[in-house]
């Protein structure tokens, strides 16, 4: 069988190790940075797509790549594109046939609990070798291949080789949705379009049609910023008065939104029924990806340590490709969940609205995010 092997740069000494075990079991270890899996010019994700087509079985080392912040702790988890390469190859293989090699001392996302993987950590080579082999064993006594059974040519499709760049169609998309899901890390673009639209038109959708808007991006005051300054060379000073634009951006909606609302009241259209729901939030966490999901359609994009989140490739996957679809939407629901740090989920909404629910404004939370700066949200409130 051929076995594709992926890792960190950082883990790429375990992946060399397992790799020696993939041959003893007998099988042919087709390691990422070989000229079998990549050949320099290629573009990676394409490649990685293609592979996931040609092999018998694909072994992920989450490594002790990255530190970050979780709840009050400092951890350790896996490089973030290892975790988008192990959901490419298990929605093209099937997940019976990717395992998971990773140290005890990791943190893996929650959705990844309860799925095949194998501990090596220092000590555990013995036992980690037998698992390995018995999982190996096990895939090629299986007399086909699995596939998944609605995997085609466009399972990711690259629809831009940079995000400014991105088909103006797409941005578009969101106003005749019934489903709006945006996550970044400041959300500059979608915010800013929000409250500079003299149409509403997506307000309009929300109270009118049912539509659903959830919009995410990171709090001005997590600890994250400062890594994320240091990976795209800006000053954590011009990041956190980014975010605060995105913070006022809301306000400016809310102002929009509460408005309209209003006029629409008193005019007797509003029908609880018909008024779906819009809600904007902050994330104290590491985002990892763009996301911009509409309807069955998600477009998305990585957050790398060697490229700013706003040149990366954006990829497209749809909803009938359900593995990697749900894994990137699970992720989402975990950040909207979780929310802030030792803190109520209902904490970290700057602005929302539902069918029962008036547009609000959280100025308790907006206050403490701006500081000095709420004098700018209290003129937009009073104009």
């Amino acid at each position: 069988m051929k076995v594709f092997l992926a890792s960190s740069r950082e883990s790429i000494a375990t992946m060399r190790k397992v790799a020696l075990w993939v041959e003893k079991a007998g099988h042919t270890p087709i390691e990422w940075d070989s000229p079998e899996a990549f050949i320099a010019g290629e573009y990676t994700f394409a490649r990685i797509i293609e592979v996931s087509r040609n092999v018998d079985a694909a072994i992920f080392v989450f490594g002790k790549d990255d530190k970050t912040w979780y709840r009050t702790s400092v951890i350790h988890q896996p490089r973030d594109n290892v975790l988008v390469e192990y959901g490419l190859f298990a929605g093209a293989i099937g997940p019976d046939r990717v395992l998971i090699c990773q140290h005890s001392q990791i943190k893996i996302p929650t959705d990844l609990e309860g799925i095949l993987n194998v501990n090596i950590s220092e000590g555990t080579d013995h036992d980690a070798f037998a698992r390995v082999s018995n999982w190996l064993n096990f895939i090629a006594a299986k007399k086909e291949r699995h596939i998944h059974s609605t995997y085609s040519d466009d399972f990711v499709e690259i629809v831009a080789d940079n995000r400014h760049v991105l088909d103006p169609e797409y941005r578009k998309n969101k106003y005749n949705a019934e489903k709006v899901d945006i996550l970044g890390m400041a959300l500059s673009s979608a915010l800013s379009e929000l409250s500079s639209d003299n149409e509403d038109e997506l307000l309009n959708r929300v109270l009118f049609n049912n539509a659903q808007v959830r919009l995410m991006f990171l709090s001005p005051r997590c600890q994250y910023i400062n890594q994320r300054a240091i990976e795209d060379g800006d000053s954590v000073s011009d990041l956190k008065n980014m975010l605060k634009t995105s913070v006022i951006n809301s306000v400016e909606i809310f102002k929009r939104f509460s408005t309209l609302y209003t006029q629409q009241k008193e005019l007797g259209k509003i029908k609880p029924a018909a008024v779906g729901f819009l809600e904007i939030r902050i994330t104290d966490f590491c985002p990892h990806f763009t996301m911009y999901r509409v309807d069955d359609i998600l477009l998305w994009g990585i957050y790398s340590a060697a490229t700013r989140g706003d040149h990366s490739a954006v990829l497209r996957v749809k909803k009938s490709h359900d593995a990697l679809f749900r894994q990137l939407m699970n992720h989402f629901e975990k950040l909207w969940l979780v929310g802030r740090i030792d803190r109520h989920t209902d904490d970290s909404f700057i602005v929302k609205c539902h069918s029962r629910l008036p547009p609000v404004l959280n100025k308790q939370l907006v206050a403490q995010i701006l500081e000095n700066d709420f004098e700018k949200v209290e003129k937009v409130l009073s104009e």
